[in-house]
C-alpha cells in the first residue's frame, strides 16, 4: 500500500500509486488555465482575506509555490533572513489517529525520502513580512511560521504591555475626552482598541476569571497540535475569502502553486530553475504550465531581443515592450505603487502611537510608537509597499520625517526607484 499527496496536501492510499499521480498532474496542470492566472484576480482574493496570518501565508504560498504540506510545516528556522533563502526539509500530513505511532492526527515526515532538501530563494517584500511576523510573534527557531495559535504560546503573547505613561493619550472620544492607552478607561471609555488597550482589558477579564466572579464558557478547542487542519481552513478561511471576492472562477488553495509555476514562466524563468523550486520529479511535469500562458511567444521575443542586443532596432524593442501582455511581466513587475505630487502633501503625525488600518498592515500588532525609531521605521516601510491611496500616504506620512528614515528603509528596488524619480532629493538622502 503506498500514500500519494493530493492537490490539497492530503494523502489517501493508492495500490496503483504511478498510474493515477501521472493522470493527476496532468488533470491538475490542465486547470491552470482556468485559476488565478492575473494578479487583479491574486489582489481581489488578498483582499477579501480577513485574518492577518492567512493573508501571510496566502502570500508565502504565492511567492514559493509550496504545498500546503511544506507550507503548513514550515518552521521560523527554514527561512535565512539575510540570504533569503527558504530551506524545505519536511512536510505533514494529517492521518487518523489510529494510524498515528502517537495518536494523534498530524504526521511530520522528511521530505523527500532520499534526504536531500530543496533550496529556494524568496523575494525581499515576502522576506520582510516573514521577518517581521517571526519578531513580533516571538517564535523561536523550531515554532511553526503558521499555526492554530492558543493564548500565551508565544513570548509575545507572554509580554507584559509597557507602561501607559509611555504610549500617550487615544483619540477624542464623543465628548471630546481622551484617556492613556493601555489603560481600562482607554478601552471603555475612550473606545480605543489598540493593542495596549485591548490588553488592559484582557487583563482585567483574567483577574476577574481568577478571582471568581466571572465563569465563562470553556474556550472552544480544535483537534490539532498547532498545525492548521487543511479542512479548517478551507472551510473558514479560503471559502469565505474566495465569495467575498466575487471570483466567477474555481480557486482552490493548491492554485497558488499552480500560479507561482505559471508567473514565473511568463516573467521568462528558466524551465530547470522553475522544476527545482516546485519540486517536480520530472521536467516533463513543469513543461505542462507553458501552454497556459498567452504571452509565451512575446516572451521567448523578448529574450532573443535582449540577446542580440543593439542588433535590434530601439524602435522594434520598444514595440516588444509595449505589445508585451501583463500576464507575461509578473506580479512583481506590475503591481501597483502609490506615489504623491508632492511632499508637502505628508503631513502626517509625528509622535505618539499610530494604529494602521488592516488592508496596510495584516499583522497581530498594528500599533507603532512613532517615538521609537524602529517602530517608526517599520510604519513608513509598511505604508509606502502596501498603500494603493493617497489618502494613506497623507495620513501617515511626514515628510519631515520620511527624509530622515529614507536611507534606513528597506524597499523593494522598483518602489524606491519610482520615490526618488519623483523627488530627487530623497536619493541625495540616501
Amino acid at each position: 500500500m503506498q500514500r500519494r499527496e493530493n492537490a490539497d496536501g492530503s494523502g489517501e492510499a493508492a495500490h496503483d500509486h504511478h498510474a493515477q499521480t501521472d493522470q493527476f498532474k496532468a488533470d491538475t496542470v490542465k486547470t491552470v488555465a482556468d485559476t488565478i492566472r492575473e494578479r487583479e484576480q491574486f489582489n481581489e482574493l488578498y483582499e477579501a482575506l480577513r485574518d492577518t496570518e492567512a493573508r501571510l501565508l496566502v502570500d508565502t504560498a504565492i511567492e514559493s509555490g509550496l504545498r500546503w504540506g511544506e507550507l503548513s510545516e514550515l518552521r521560523a528556522g527554514d527561512l535565512d533572513c539575510v540570504t533569503r533563502i527558504l530551506t524545505v526539509s519536511r512536510a505533514v500530513i494529517e492521518v487518523h489517529p489510529r494510524f498515528h505511532p502517537d495518536g494523534g492526527r498530524f504526521l511530520v515526515k522528511e521530505y523527500p525520502k532520499d534526504g536531500e532538501c530543496r533550496r529556494l530563494k524568496l523575494s525581499e517584500q515576502i522576506t520582510v513580512k516573514i521577518g517581521a511576523h517571526v519578531r513580533l510573534r516571538g517564535l523561536g527557531q523550531h515554532d511553526l511560521l503558521f499555526a492554530v495559535r492558543q493564548p500565551g504560546s508565544t513570548e509575545a503573547d507572554r509580554a507584559s504591555a509597557p507602561d501607559p505613561a509611555d504610549l500617550g493619550l487615544t483619540a477624542p472620544n464623543e465628548n471630546g475626552k481622551r484617556y492613556r492607552h493601555g489603560t481600562l478607561s482607554g478601552y471603555a471609555a475612550g473606545r480605543c482598541r489598540c493593542r495596549f488597550c485591548r490588553h488592559a482589558y484582557a487583563s482585567y477579564r483574567a483577574r476577574r476569571r481568577a478571582s471568581g466572579h466571572d465563569s465563562p464558557r470553556a474556550a472552544r478547542t480544535r483537534d490539532t497540535d498547532g498545525h492548521i487542519p487543511r479542512d479548517w481552513f478551507r472551510r473558514q478561511i479560503w471559502q469565505p475569502a474566495v465569495k467575498r471576492a466575487g471570483l466567477d472562477i474555481h480557486v482552490r488553495m493548491h492554485d497558488m502553486r499552480h500560479a507561482h509555476a505559471s508567473w514565473l514562466l511568463a516573467g521568462g524563468a528558466d524551465l530547470q530553475v522553475v522544476k527545482e523550486r516546485l519540486g517536480h520529479a520530472s521536467i516533463a511535469t513543469t513543461e505542462k504550465y507553458l501552454h497556459t500562458l498567452p504571452g509565451a511567444d512575446e516572451t521567448a521575443l523578448a529574450a532573443l531581443s535582449k540577446i542580440r542586443g543593439s542588433t535590434v532596432d530601439g524602435a522594434v524593442q520598444r514595440r516588444l515592450r509595449e505589445t508585451r501582455p501583463v500576464s507575461a511581466m509578473g506580479y512583481a513587475a506590475v503591481r501597483p505603487y502609490t506615489v504623491p505630487d508632492t511632499l508637502d502633501e505628508l503631513d502626517g503625525p509625528t509622535t505618539g502611537v499610530v494604529e494602521l488600518p488592516g488592508h496596510l498592515d495584516w499583522g497581530p500588532r498594528r500599533e507603532y510608537n512613532l517615538d521609537d525609531f524602529s517602530d517608526s521605521r517599520l510604519l513608513y516601510m509598511r505604508v509606502i509597499r502596501e498603500s494603493t491611496h493617497l489618502e494613506d500616504l497623507r495620513q501617515f506620512l511626514n515628510a519631515q520625517i520620511l527624509m530622515r528614515l529614507w536611507p534606513q528603509l528597506v524597499l523593494p528596488p522598483r518602489v524606491r526607484a519610482l520615490w526618488e524619480d519623483r523627488f530627487p532629493s530623497l536619493g541625495r538622502a540616501a
